[in-house]
């Protein structure tokens, strides 16, 4: 398999569509509702004009937020970023000298734990994010680093 900086990029390529999947999951199906709720009082809804909607009259909503977005130009961007992010995770696993399944998750939970999640966190100190955003957020950095892991683990 083709390899750059040492890493397998058959592995990095699969693990960054799983970690792409659990994005669609956290945020499309498990959270979403959740979600979108709190981007949008963060937007300015009030209470009352949530209480009222569902999630697809809240997908609507932020979508009006930016009509002239390019979704797909987003979505690509998305994955791009997910690219980077795996591929530097199997970079640092293999600097870590990580074997098997358990190391592998358990450097990605420090790594994502001492960096992702912290900087996360200054969304809430300084922004003023709400905390159940950040929980959300919090939550699918800590999925998006332990899935790919796992599946880097596999590959050499």
């Amino acid at each position: 398999m083709p390899k750059l900086a040492g890493v397998n990029l058959a592995g990095v390529l699969l693990a960054t569509i799983a970690a792409y999947f659990v994005g669609y999951i956290w945020y499309g199906l498990v959270f979403q509702l959740d979600w979108l709720t709190e981007i949008m009082r963060v937007r300015g809804l009030s209470a009352d004009q949530l209480a009222t909607m569902d999630a697809a009259a809240l997908g609507e909503a932020l979508a009006a937020t930016n009509p002239s977005a390019n979704m797909g130009l987003y979505m690509g961007f998305g994955f791009f970023l997910t690219l980077l992010t795996v591929f530097v995770l199997a970079i640092v696993l293999k600097a870590f000298a990580a074997t098997g399944v358990v190391q592998n998750l358990g450097r990605a939970a420090l790594v994502c734990v001492g960096f992702a999640i912290p900087m996360l966190a200054n969304d809430v100190v300084y922004g003023l994010e709400p905390l159940k955003l950040f929980y959300i957020d919090a939550s699918y950095a800590l999925a998006s680093y332990l899935v790919p892991a796992l599946i880097l683990s596999f590959f050499d």
